[in-house]
């Protein structure tokens, strides 16, 4: 009693559209190993090789994603052969009646209808929704490293930092305040829910603390039935995104065919953190300290140089002495090579990089929602 070979007729099937979707036919060539096999045979054979109930449409080229298995037909065998038969397989959309939780009794499913994220038809089936975009703005404060001096200034420091410079704030005597002055900041958050059939771990913990390493495109738009656009567009720059969170959620409905079949289906429901920051997220601070680098070669202040045997070798720390010619209890500007930074000289700013980068168009978690900006 088996099933020896099944082959699918592309040549065979057929449609039919009716007002509440589309309904489609498709007929395999099937041979059994006995004369004596027959229907209950055919049937055991489908049920452990597909297609299976709940399985959508798919005939070559042609793919709906709304129709589902409804029924598998075995009628009477092929004329001139005891061993051979053609199959139908009746494909219909689901039906939208009834409750559709793991723990309710109805057995039906949620009539929760959202736009596909493939086509934009309207789909009652979560793992093919549209993802979803939410934004809010979560207060924080940073320390300020570079502002706009207004006014304050007088006599040398006055001339040498006029009014609408842009400055790391600092008193008139070029000293940088320690701590820095901070600021309120009210950064962009993007929270994306999507639905997924298959969900590994690895996926989270690849993206997570990771930023944006090209520049993208979000374009979850769309158009009613009346014309009227809605969705969310957004275009991000490299390295603005960082992935703060991902929340995963596991789900459990039951899907109703026509036909009266009910298939479970597992799938989970996730919602991802995304923070942005239009300035990146690279570490910027302002070089400053409490010492300064002698070396040899670099000019000593007195008309002369270094040399290895004043500093004792190649190079020397020594702290930096304020007016009173005493060690300065508060961190200097420096030039960027190890100086003290000339009075009225702008300052320098260190960049580091602190968060790995990823190209979030490629992740399976963040290619339905991020896409390469053309």
């Amino acid at each position: 009693m088996a099933v020896t070979s099944r082959t699918l007729k592309h040549s065979g099937p057929s449609g039919k559209l009716t007002s509440s979707g589309a309904e489609y036919t498709q007929i395999y060539h099937v041979t059994v190993n006995d004369p004596l096999d027959g229907p209950v045979t055919i049937f055991s054979y489908f049920r452990n090789n597909g297609p299976y109930f709940g399985s959508y449409y798919q005939n070559g080229n042609d793919i709906d994603a709304q129709s589902y298995v409804d029924s598998i037909d075995v009628p009477e065998h092929l004329a001139g052969s005891a061993t051979e038969y053609s199959v139908q397989v009746t494909y219909k959309p689901l039906n939208t009646g009834g409750g559709g939780s793991d723990s309710g009794g109805g057995g039906g499913r949620s009539s929760d209808v959202r736009p596909s994220r493939d086509t934009g038809a309207p789909t009652e089936l979560p793992w093919l929704w549209r993802p979803e975009v939410s934004i809010a703005f979560n207060p924080t404060t940073v320390p300020v490293y570079e502002a706009e001096y207004l006014e304050g200034f007088k006599g040398g420091t006055g001339i040498k930092v006029p009014p609408g410079s842009k400055v790391m704030p600092h008193n008139s005597a070029f000293v940088t305040f320690d701590p820095p002055i901070e600021k309120d900041l009210s950064r962009l958050t993007l929270r994306l829910k999507q639905w997924f059939l298959f969900l590994h771990s690895e996926y989270a913990t690849h993206i997570i603390d990771s930023t944006n390493q090209n520049l993208l495109i979000v374009d979850l738009t769309g158009k009613t039935l009346a014309g009227v656009d809605y969705g969310f567009k957004a275009r991000f720059n490299v390295n603005t995104l960082k992935i703060s969170n991902v929340d995963a959620s596991f789900t459990r409905s039951y899907f109703e065919t026509i036909a009266g079949g009910r298939e479970r289906v597992e799938y989970y429901e996730t919602t991802i953190e995304v923070h942005y920051n239009p300035d990146g997220w690279d570490e910027r601070v302002v070089d400053r300290g409490l010492h300064e680098l002698r070396r040899v070669g670099y000019p000593d202040g007195s008309g002369g140089y270094y040399t290895k045997a004043e500093l004792g070798g190649d190079s020397r720390l020594d702290p930096i002495a304020g007016i009173d010619g005493e060690p300065v209890s508060e961190p200097i500007l420096l030039n960027g090579d190890g100086e003290k930074l000339k009075d009225g000289d702008p300052p320098v700013y260190l960049k580091f990089r602190t968060y790995k980068q990823l190209p979030f168009e490629h992740q399976i978690l963040l290619k339905n929602v991020f896409k390469p900006s053309p």
